[in-house]
């Protein structure tokens, strides 16, 4: 748990040293930040680090599962076919490949079915783990969100149009990262938590 928090905010304060102390993006807009340090960088560090830490998750899944009985152990490894899947969409970025529209489809969809897994497998679970995989679920959710609530948020503050290299903006940039990658580690400490407690006993029926 501390060394997630420690990444979260290593992450977020180095990209706010690069775009807004070092001012290192393009302040009109028009140009991508060259940095592999900013966050909203394709293919940057923060990419490398979010599918480190879903691939982590999607193997505390399958060592879950391995470790359960049924059902969760038939929901678990289920969800772990997911995650590798939202794994390897995050390494090769088929967006980049697809159509937006369609893109966004298949994405939804994914992660819907692996939000509803996720709440089955912590339904089954006791303790800190599934308060830990619910949390994460709820800012997985939120996270979906966040880009509207931000500029909504600047909006009201009288903040409307901003580009990179602003303060608030990439504060934005920020919050949205933070939020998401915060919600995956949760689920990954969520899901090995379970797996290397689960009890594997079977069950003694009275005759």
């Amino acid at each position: 748990m501390l060394v997630g928090a420690v990444v979260v905010v290593a992450q977020s304060v180095t990209h706010l040293i690069v775009t807004v102390g070092l001012g290192a993006c393009d302040a009109t807009g028009f140009a991508p930040c060259p940095s592999v340090l900013d966050l909203d960088h394709s293919n940057g560090v923060s990419d490398v680090i979010s599918t480190i830490v879903i691939a982590a998750a999607a193997v505390g899944a399958t060592v879950l599962g391995a470790r359960s009985r049924p059902p969760r152990m038939l929901t678990a490894v289920a969800l772990a076919a997911v995650l590798f899947l939202v794994t390897f969409d995050d390494a090769m970025h088929f967006e980049d490949n697809l159509g937006s529209s369609l893109y966004g489809v298949q994405i939804l969809g994914t992660i819907v079915v692996a939000a509803l897994l996720t709440i089955c497998v912590a339904a089954s679970t006791r303790g800190g783990s599934r308060w830990l995989l619910l949390l994460g679920i709820a800012l997985l959710a939120l996270d979906a969100k966040m880009p509207f609530l931000y500029d909504q948020l600047m909006n009201t503050v009288g903040q409307p149009a901003l580009d990179r290299g602003d303060l608030l903006y990439e504060l934005g940039v920020v919050l949205d990262e933070a939020t998401e990658l915060t919600g995956w580690i949760l689920v990954t400490i969520g899901l090995w938590d379970a797996a290397l407690t689960a009890d594997r006993t079977p069950r003694v029926t009275g005759s």
